[in-house]
């Protein structure tokens, strides 16, 4: 068999030769993009889908709203607001209560069982103190136990001083403020987190707008096309151009189609990602209500590279994190060197007891009366009792020094970060102009191009090249201002007005419950 340019060569039945049109490359290019576009249909443009229209803002309320991993920082929060109240709880009294009952075997041959209720309260002052009461009622209840001795009543008052170790108000308190400042970092986590989140919506929204642009610009161009073609056939009917000619404009038709397809692949994916973070049904059809213009307006308010790094050392999460990651860090090493200290502390007790073989009358009165003062010491003996004490320290000492320079690094990192968004910002503003500028040419090229080609002056190639330079000049006016809405909203980030910006309070997702 062989394969001609236009023909194909073939036999009959009989042997003689027979001649077959060949489909063109570009109607056989045309017809497999239609089967395509008809096989292919878009996820989430089928019939009943659920349509929504959504602003840029509207999205970051339904995110916040949603967002399972923000619900997840909302609830590890209730256990950090507990793990609070309960460190502030320090210096309130603790009481316990609960019966007992003993069974007691003296020699030769003495056995006693015991029972009653006792009760402790003990109370920790800010001075490192404790008070102590206890109370216990008790009486036999069966073997050698005297009837004078049955039921027994006692109340034993102790408090405890430490004058060395764990004595003063700042090395008592320093749990409680610890338990503050751990507070504070976790409310600022939970900030950092939602401008996390929120900057992943906006980006997320601006590829979805940027992925529909691209659809609208590849079907004006596909319009373009076909109107090129109209005009093509008309010049080869009044024998202006010749058929052959035409080829190139199906050819450029189906190529259109093509990226045409291709783009609105992308429009879908972007579309999925969206419905991701919104976490709202996959085959929902969005229909974004914001213009490229109005979505992130500038804010023509918005400080220099040196008023920028003022507002992100005031504002970001992550460098007031930072600071209150030295101070405790500081609060740590405070309490490690005071573990370094000998145990000295001064102790002071009241019994007050009384038997009797009437449990009502034990239980009013006390007969016996007893008082303890005492001064203890105890000193660490060898490097068995001192390395664990120092090695506490060294590694408190340690942390406090890494604390100092991550906060160094951190500021060093904002001033860079603060520079460079500030800087993109101003870059693709002027980018901007610069595409529109240019795309704004190429469309006067092209229709100066057309003209030519309706009067026999141009070609068909020439014009298609001319196309492709207006479609890559929108495309790249399309990225210029996509790009420069992502550089307003990173700048956002960088300096911490996020929320802000969007006017959300982070009291409001903090104390609000959960889904």
């Amino acid at each position: 068999m062989r394969q001609t340019h236009d023909t194909l060569n073939t036999r009959a039945r009989d042997g003689s030769p027979r001649r077959r049109p060949v489909p063109s490359f570009s109607a056989g290019l045309a017809g497999f993009v239609v089967a395509l576009t008809m096989s292919g249909q878009v996820l989430g443009n089928e019939p009943g889908a659920r349509s929504l229209d959504l602003t840029l803002k509207e999205g970051i309320r339904l995110t916040l709203k949603n967002n399972r991993r923000l619900v997840n920082a909302r609830l590890d929060r209730e256990v950090q607001r507990f793990s609070l109240r309960v460190s502030e709880n320090r210096f309130l009294p603790h009481a316990t209560v609960g019966p007992y009952l003993e069974r007691s075997h003296t020699a030769p041959g003495t056995d006693a069982t015991r029972g009653g209720v006792s009760t402790a309260v003990t109370l920790l002052v800010p001075t490192g103190g404790e008070f102590g009461v206890r109370w216990s009622l008790g009486g036999g209840v069966g073997g050698d136990v005297p009837s004078s001795e049955r039921y027994s009543n006692e109340l034993r008052l102790t408090f405890r001083q430490p004058l060395l170790r764990g004595a003063g108000i700042g090395v008592n308190r320093a749990p409680v403020e610890i338990a503050r400042l751990t507070e504070e970092i976790n409310v600022l986590a939970l900030k950092q987190t939602i401008i996390g989140i929120v900057s992943s919506v906006i980006g997320r929204y601006l590829a979805y707008m940027q992925a529909e642009r691209r659809v609208e610009i590849s079907v004006e161009s596909l319009r373009r096309a076909r109107e090129l073609l109209a005009v093509n056939k008309e010049l080869v009917r009044t024998g202006r151009m010749a058929r052959r000619d035409i080829v190139q404009t199906e050819a450029d038709i189906a190529r259109r189609e093509l990226e045409l397809i291709a783009a609105r692949n992308a429009q879908d994916a972007a579309r999925l990602a969206l419905t991701d973070i919104l976490d709202i049904d996959g085959g929902t059809r969005i229909r974004l209500t914001d213009t490229l213009t109005g979505v992130l307006a500038p804010d023509p308010a918005r400080p220099g590279v040196a008023g920028s790094i003022e507002t992100a050392l005031r504002n970001r999460p992550d460098y007031e994190r930072a600071l209150l990651g030295v101070r405790n860090a500081e609060t740590r090493l405070r309490l490690a060197g005071n573990k370094r200290l000998w145990d000295l502390s001064v102790s002071a007790s009241m019994n007050f007891v009384h038997a009797d073989e009437d449990a009502l009358e034990a239980a009013r009165r006390f007969r016996n009366t007893g008082y303890t003062l005492s001064l203890d010491l105890t000193a660490p003996l060898g490097p068995a009792a001192v390395d664990t004490r120092e090695q506490e320290y060294v590694k408190a000492a340690v942390d406090l020094r890494k604390a100092r320079n991550d906060l160094a690094e951190l500021r060093q990192r904002i001033y860079i970060e603060a520079s460079n968004a500030v800087r993109e910002v101003k870059l693709s503003g002027r980018q901007v102009e610069s595409a529109r500028t240019v795309r704004k040419l190429m469309q006067e090229k092209k229709e100066f191009e057309r003209e030519k080609l309706r009067l026999g002056l141009s070609s068909n190639f020439r014009l298609a090249k001319f196309e492709d330079d207006l479609v890559a000049a929108e495309n790249t006016q399309l990225d210029a201002m996509i790009f420069n809405l992502g550089s307003l909203a990173s700048l956002d980030r960088v300096l911490g007005t996020t929320l802000e910006r969007w006017d959300i309070e982070i009291v409001d997702l903090d104390r609000g419950v959960p889904r």
